[in-house]
């Protein structure tokens, strides 16, 4: 497996690290190249989002589509890259060669939920915590890291997380404390001590660690930091100790977290979080107090900014001035932030759903643009209503008589959607048309099976005669 975060403008080396894993010297670039040409290596280029840099992102991706051309020797071997998608949806940068190959991974259904809570706590304290995660927090579980935090934080405290920033929060808080009764670093805490003005509390100890955590997180480039540059960044966020004694502080501190997990090292001696959403969540408390509009400006957001935004929506005592600019420049993204909230706020939610509604009746939705009906549909799935109660609410809405449902029909790479009565005509024609068409193809299909079907019954009946 090669890790992207640590990729700095050329792909060989950390190729060749991830060829050598424990060893201080890797192998050549020119051996590595020699493999790669043989085919007999199957190479897992994992967390291709995590290379957060734009100029970095696009050598990278530029790198892979010349190494992955079919024309090129290096393809002989098995190419595989992971990332999350949405992502690189929104870098615009492509994997040419790889992209044909494409699969996406599915998020956990609630029956595997249920099984894996089941499996921890039994039958009936499983069910009782899958109810009482909420819709949500049960649209958070579907991926498996989050999952096992619910996990580790109700069994540590008996108490369910509200929203995806406070289970971060407390997680987090887990490992700070985690090893205490077995005084796993109590020497480094001595040695820290001896720098600091005020006594060492585990409150104070903990404020600490989550200051240099944000520095550390807002100041990295990629996911991956030499030790040394990391003990600057650490250095340079520390409010708590004198100037002379930051870097030592920055330098125990570092090593109390490694020991405790909230940071990993490796044999190359360079850091990270032991998760890429644990950085853009300490990234999200770096950016509390900024205004809205410099943190959503009229032209988007990065791709690398997103994720910690939603983050930061979780964590505000009062969102709703950061997610009404989201309403006016990204839907999507307010979406995601209502998500994170760990309470409803449902004048937030009714605003989404009507400027939801405003573009599907005006037409607007089609083509790559579905994905403003999905929206509309999951924010239906949340408020507890269908999409026909949830378009109901809004003044002249009625079904199409050809329609049973509201619904998207697709054609080729378009979408119509039963729209309001003051759609055109020319819609609801072409809407029926299509529906009869499919009606068409459907009764073909059943009268072709016929011959076949009375043939399957003469074989059976022989065969009983």
């Amino acid at each position: 497996m090669v890790l992207l975060g640590g990729y700095r403008g050329n792909f060989w080396e950390v190729l060749c690290q991830a060829l050598a894993p424990g060893r201080e010297s890797p192998p050549s670039q020119s051996l590595a190249r020699a493999l790669v040409e043989s085919g007999a290596l199957v190479l897992l280029l994992d967390g291709i989002n995590e290379v957060q840099d734009s100029d970095l992102q696009r050598r990278l991706v530029t790198e892979i589509n010349a190494l992955t051309a079919p024309a090129a020797p290096t393809a002989r071997s098995l190419w595989i890259v992971s990332g999350r998608v949405q992502d690189y949806e929104q870098s615009r940068l492509r994997l040419e060669y790889l992209e044909a190959r494409r699969w996406e991974l599915q998020p956990l259904t609630a029956d595997l939920i249920y099984q894996y809570l089941a499996s921890a706590f039994g039958d009936a304290q499983g069910l009782v915590l899958y109810r009482e995660l909420g819709q949500n927090l049960r649209e958070v579980c579907t991926r498996p890291l989050l999952l096992s935090m619910v996990f580790a934080v109700y069994q540590q405290t008996g108490r369910v997380s509200t929203g995806r920033g406070v289970l971060y929060r407390q997680f987090v808080g887990l490992l700070l404390r985690w090893g205490d009764e077995r005084a796993v670093d109590s020497e480094i805490r001595a040695q820290l001590a001896v720098f600091l003005p005020e006594p060492l509390t585990d409150e104070r100890y903990a404020a600490m660690a989550e200051q240099a955590l944000s520095a550390l997180a807002a100041a990295m480039v990629t996911t991956l930091s030499e030790w040394g540059t990391a003990m600057e960044y650490v250095a340079a966020g520390l409010t708590t100790a004198t100037a002379a004694s930051r870097e030592r502080v920055a330098n125990l501190l570092l090593e109390s977290l490694v020991r405790r997990g909230v940071l990993q090292r490796d044999t190359f001696h360079r850091v990270h979080f032991f998760h890429h959403t644990v950085q853009e969540y300490f990234q999200a408390r770096r950016l509390i107090g900024v205004p809205a509009s410099e943190l959503i400006p009229a032209g988007g957001i990065p791709a690398k900014r997103r994720e910690a935004i939603i983050f930061l929506a979780g964590l505000l005592p009062d969102p709703a001035p950061l997610v009404e600019r989201a309403l006016e420049f990204d839907l999507a993204l307010a979406f995601e932030m209502l998500h994170d909230l760990p309470r409803p706020v449902p004048q937030l939610s009714r605003r989404l759903a009507e400027l939801l509604w405003e573009r599907i009746r005006l037409g607007s939705v089609t083509g790559n643009q579905r994905r403003v009906a999905r929206l509309f549909q999951r924010v239906a799935a949340q408020r507890g209503q269908s999409v026909e109660e949830l378009a109901a609410c809004y003044t002249g809405f009625r079904l199409h008589p050809q329609c049973k449902k509201f619904h998207i029909v697709k054609r080729k790479n378009s979408a119509l959607y039963a729209n309001r009565t003051n759609d055109t005509q020319h819609q609801c024609k072409e809407l029926t048309q299509i529906i009869r068409r499919h009606r068409r193809k459907k009764e073909e299909k059943e009268h072709n099976q016929k011959p076949r079907n009375r043939q399957l019954r003469k074989q059976k009946h022989k065969r009983h005669r």
